[in-house]
């Protein structure tokens, strides 16, 4: 049997947004360079890589929620290393991110908070360095969004400041590490 069903919508809902929800999630995976601020920590570890998957709810709204795993590997020069020493840090954070435009252009600032380890890889244990250090990170940076259809290029600037670091201050000193990190992604809307 077949029936007629008139329904009222409310006022500005068109009828094929019923079909579809009102959320997106976003997915991203990405790399780019990371460094430290402070000179004493930068003169141990120089400029390395990073790697990122991020899942994004809500990518394209002006208030959009962040969840990422990070990575990165970095040269190790601090005082009791040998060439082969590296630098490991692997961190989740979760991020609010406020988007400035509408549009398939969306420049963004974002503010979160995560927690990181720095490990030691390929280190002699005559170095006067800790072998792991866990601290808590604050992101603060900024970027732009650039949608083309359901595909994203995303391209971020990040400072994160770090609280509880002592890696490379066995001794008391204050070393942060704090870092600078650029990175560029490509995902899609699922």
């Amino acid at each position: 049997m077949l029936g007629i069903c008139a329904c009222a919508l409310p006022a500005g809902v068109r009828a094929d947004n019923m079909l579809t929800p009102d959320y997106g999630m976003g997915v991203m995976v990405g790399g780019g360079v990371i460094g430290f601020v402070d000179d004493e920590a930068r003169d141990a570890a120089g400029a390395g890589g990073t790697w990122e998957a991020r899942l994004a709810y809500q990518p394209r709204e002006t208030f959009s929620v962040e969840a990422a795993y990070l990575g990165s590997l970095q040269d190790l020069d601090a005082l009791g290393t040998d060439g082969n020493s590296r630098l490991l840090a692997t961190a989740v954070e979760a991020n609010l991110r406020v988007s400035f435009f509408s549009g398939n252009v969306r420049p963004y600032a974002l503010l979160g908070a995560g927690w990181a380890r720095y490990s030691l890889l390929d280190t002699p244990s005559t170095a006067a360095l800790v072998d792991q250090d866990d601290l808590l990170i604050v992101p603060l940076g900024a970027g732009v969004a650039y949608w083309l259809g359901d595909v994203v290029l995303d391209a971020r600037g990040t400072y994160r400041a770090t609280a509880g670091a002592d890696l490379f201050s066995p001794q008391g000193e204050d070393i942060t590490l704090d870092s600078w990190n650029v990175t560029l992604r490509v995902g899609f809307e699922l």
